[in-house]
Order: C-alpha cells, then sequence, then structure tokens
C-alpha cells in the first residue's frame, strides 16, 4: 500500500485561514495514510482472530498444512503438460521433412526437457521444508488431541464407602478419582466435520505470528475451579478472602449429609495458549522473525512449529512452462539458440549464440519462425502439430493416426521405433540406387554390354550372359560387398519416408 499525497490545494487557498484549513486537512490524511499503511504491514491473517480455542487452533493448522502443501501444486502441475509437450515436438521432428523445421522442433522438445528437469529439481528442494512443516503441524494436532481429551477430565470423591476416619486427631481421608466425564472445552469432532461449529478462513501469504497451545500450559485445560465443602452448621464464617482454616472454621458435617465437591468451569484460552512471531511484518516476508534465530535445542515445540512454517512460506511459486511461449522469450533460451546453431547449416559458424548482438541473425530467425505472440506460436506448434500423422501397429497392422493421439512414452518409443525402421529401409534404398548408378558399375555394365560372345561374356569378371545379352552380375550390381567406405561415401537423406508410404 502506498500513500500519495498533494499539497496543490494548499498552495490554492483564497486566505490565510483556508490555507491553514488545508494544511490541518493535509497532515490529517497524511497521519491516517501512514497509519493505515502501517496497520497493512502488520497485520495478520484475519482468519486467524476465529482461533479461539482447540478446536479452532485445529482447523486452522488443518487449513494452514492444506494451503502449504499446495505451494508445489503449480510446480507439480506443469510437469506433465511439459511432458506431453515434449514428445509431441519429438515425433513431430522425426516426421519431419524440412531439415529447418526439424531442428525448430528439436529445440522445443529439448527445452520443454530442460523445464521438466528444472521443475523436478524445484520440487523436490521445496519438499523438504513442506514437509517439515507439515510434521511440525501434525505434531501440534496431536498435542491438541491430547489436550482435548485433558479438558474432560474430572475429579471428585469415590462414591460408597471407602474412606476412612481419624477419631483422635479429626482428620478424615478422603478417596478420590479422576474421570473423564466433564464436558469437553470444544467439539472437536464437530470442528471437524464438514460442518464445522465455526469457519476457519487461512491467509498463508498473510500470516505473521500464530496462537498455538503451549505443552507446558496443558495443566490449564483442566477445568478444576474449585472444591466445595457441604456442612450442616457451625462454619465460623461464609465470608469472602478467607484462607483455608478460615474458611472450614468449626464447621459440622453430618454423617449423612456433608460432603465434598470439585467444581470445574470452562477454563479460557487465554491460560494455555502462547503466541509465536513468524515475520516481523508483511513486507519483510523473505527472512523469519529474529526470534527464530540461533541454536534450536532448547526451543519449546511452538517456536520448532513456526520456524518450520516460515521457511514454508517462504518458497516462492515459481515454475518454468511454455504456457506463454514466442518468438522473443524463447530466443532468450540458451537451450534452444544453442540447439538451432548446432542443428542449422546457416547458423553452424556463430561461436556466441547466447549473444543477441553478436548473433542477431540467429536471434532475429527464432523470434521470426516461432511467432510474435503466443497465439502465433500455438497455431503452428501445437495446433498444426498435434494434426499431423504418425505410425502405430497393431498386431501385423500399420495404422496412421493423430500425433495428439500418442498419449504415452511407452506409445511415443514404438511410434519412434515404427519411423526409424522406415528410416532405415529408405537409407538402404538409397544405397542400393547409388551402387547401381556408381562410375565403377557404369563402366562394368559398358564393358559387359560390348560383349557379344556369351562364353567370354561369362569370363568376364562381373558379368554374365542372361536373356541373350552380357549384362552386369546382379551380386555385383547390389554392392553387398561389405564396403563401408563406399557406403559412407555420399549424402543420405536421412528424412523418413512421406507417410502415405508408411502403410504397405
Amino acid at each position: 500500500m502506498h500513500c500519495t499525497c498533494s499539497v496543490a490545494g494548499v498552495k490554492d487557498a483564497a486566505s490565510p485561514r483556508q490555507s491553514r484549513l488545508f494544511q490541518q486537512l493535509f497532515l490529517a490524511g497524511t497521519l491516517i495514510c501512514f497509519a493505515t499503511t502501517a496497520y497493512a504491514q502488520l497485520a495478520n491473517d484475519p482468519g486467524h482472530a476465529a482461533v479461539t480455542d482447540i478446536c479452532t487452533e485445529d482447523s486452522y493448522l488443518s487449513k494452514l498444512a492444506l494451503a502449504i502443501n499446495r505451494r508445489l501444486d503449480e510446480t507439480r502441475d506443469a510437469i506433465p503438460k511439459l511432458k506431453n509437450q515434449a514428445r509431441r515436438w519429438r515425433l513431430a521432428a522425426e516426421t519431419e521433412t524440412d531439415d529447418k523445421r526439424r531442428c525448430l522442433l528439436g529445440a522445443l522438445s529439448h527445452l520443454a526437457e530442460e523445464m521438466i528437469a528444472d521443475n523436478k529439481a524445484a520440487a523436490e528442494t521445496a519438499q523438504l521444508s513442506i514437509t517439515a512443516a507439515l510434521e511440525q503441524i501434525q505434531l501440534q494436532r496431536g498435542r491438541l488431541e491430547a489436550a482435548h481429551q485433558l479438558s474432560k477430565t474430572k475429579i471428585q470423591v469415590q462414591s460408597g464407602t471407602v474412606h476412612t476416619g481419624d477419631t483422635s486427631n479429626h482428620n478424615p481421608t478422603l478417596k478420590l478419582e479422576t474421570t473423564t466425564s466433564e464436558t469437553e472445552t470444544c467439539d472437536l469432532k464437530k470442528q471437524r466435520s464438514d460442518s464445522p461449529t465455526t469457519a476457519i478462513t487461512v491467509k498463508p501469504d498473510q500470516l505473521i505470528s500464530i496462537t498455538l497451545t503451549d505443552l507446558t500450559k496443558l495443566d490449564k485445560v483442566i477445568s478444576i475451579d474449585s472444591l466445595k465443602a457441604m456442612a450442616t452448621s457451625s462454619c465460623a464464617n461464609d465470608g469472602g478472602g478467607q484462607n483455608e482454616g478460615q474458611a472450614l472454621g468449626s464447621c459440622a458435617f453430618h454423617a449423612s449429609s456433608g460432603s465434598i465437591k470439585f467444581q470445574h468451569t470452562k477454563p479460557t484460552y487465554s491460560k494455555y495458549k502462547t503466541a509465536v512471531s513468524i515475520f516481523t511484518s508483511n513486507d519483510a516476508r523473505n527472512k523469519c522473525h529474529s526470534g527464530l534465530d540461533g541454536p534450536t535445542d532448547t526451543w519449546p515445540p511452538a517456536k520448532h512449529l513456526a520456524k518450520a512454517a516460515c521457511e514454508a512460506l517462504m518458497l516462492k511459486k515459481q515454475h518454468r512452462t511454455l504456457d506463454n511461449a514466442a518468438g522473443n522469450s524463447l530466443s532468450q533460451e540458451k537451450v534452444i539458440v544453442e540447439f538451432i546453431r548446432n542443428c542449422d547449416d546457416d547458423y553452424k559458424g556463430v561461436k556466441d549464440p547466447g549473444n543477441p548482438t553478436a548473433a542477431q541473425a540467429l536471434h532475429d530467425y527464432i523470434k521470426e519462425q516461432y511467432g510474435k505472440t503466443h497465439d502465433n506460436f500455438k497455431k503452428t506448434f501445437e495446433d498444426d502439430i498435434d494434426k499431423r500423422k504418425v505410425p502405430t501397429r497393431d498386431g501385423d497392422k500399420t495404422n496412421l493416426v493423430d500425433i495428439s493421439d500418442i498419449t504415452t512414452d511407452k506409445a511415443a518409443a514404438l511410434t519412434l521405433a515404427l519411423i526409424m525402421e522406415q528410416q532405415i529401409a529408405r537409407e538402404k534404398k538409397a544405397y542400393i540406387s547409388h551402387a547401381s548408378t556408381s562410375p565403377t558399375d557404369a563402366k562394368t555394365a559398358e564393358d559387359c554390354k560390348e560383349e557379344k560372345d556369351e562364353t567370354k561374356c561369362n569370363g568376364k569378371a562381373g558379368c554374365e550372359f542372361k536373356d541373350g545379352e552380357c549384362k552386369v552380375k546382379v551380386a555385383a550390381a547390389t554392392g553387398t560387398t561389405g564396403n563401408t567406405t563406399a557406403s559412407n561415401s555420399f549424402v543420405t537423406n536421412k528424412a523418413p519416408l512421406l507417410l502415405p508410404v508408411l502403410l504397405f
């Protein structure tokens, strides 16, 4: 919250009296503004005001635990979506026949994989703080259950002829017993139900201090208030302000009507609660309150909970996604610019791809290709990609389906295997085609063709007389000599087969 004040009215006042009035109003407004700002900075979570007993404290802690655990929801939710995007872009890259677009798709796939790894690492690190906070909250809720049970403790004189009397010293001894029949301080079961007695809300990002039941004050939960002796007569003084002896005085107790009874009243929350600061203010939520510094060996449970809650609440809600991806943002991703520099021949000479000045052409290309807006990006690299066909296999039958229909890593792996099989078949075909048209094979074919004599034809290396003509032997034409140098001496187009020929 910010205060903006102006003295324009003071300057424009028509008279000294008006000027003084404006000054007074200006001062009052300024004080109110700063007071309001200070209050906002120091104001605790308003929902915490509803914590007035064991049961509402339990409800607040329950909802606080839920809120803390949800601080990782966005990070966790981003991972499945990124996995889906990475899978689709990889499949699209493998089926892409345009080399430059294949580079663009491959870069996106690897960026998504990088984001997945980063989000997992962030979640694992944050989970340590979250788990610690949840454990402390659970411990406190266990203490609250114990405190709630204690609140039902009742002390009473045992009934029956179990007592003893001392006739010489007049010191009768009464035997006591404890039960849990006293009215509970609050209905914990009801408060934990779907229809709680008191509705509790939690705003964890405004929580700066927390009130907890103090483990060292659990005796105050027991609701014994007084011991009442009922005599028949002769009590010395029935007035107030007496000590123990004066109160009993010379009271006479009749054997049939004398009694002693412990009186119980509901204890107030203030007797057994303790407040612990988590942050100094709402404007200083990047550091725990100074009271949570130092050695922790002698800390009471309440401080351990506050410290754990502080560290969990300080976690930033940060995660990486491609939900707003566009050319400009993608040109700033290291893996994108380096991948395209290494993949695209037009930019292989770029020495420093991360420098937008030195590699301006590369960065401009990335911005243009991925689109100026996220809508441009989404249409080209998500919506259109989802409709691209890829092969799947069911038994001995191969079918074409949309990339969007490949929804698991296993299905993607099997589809990639089919694509790879088609690539291998194409490379073999290209090799055979090359071998049959190589200069050496052409010379052999020419020599064979010139020979008309069957005997001489069959005697020539690489020739055979067939169908009335001297031709190159089939074995020589296939190029199956195992010469790897020959197989590497030409450029192989490794782009996958056009999808229509995948079904054969």
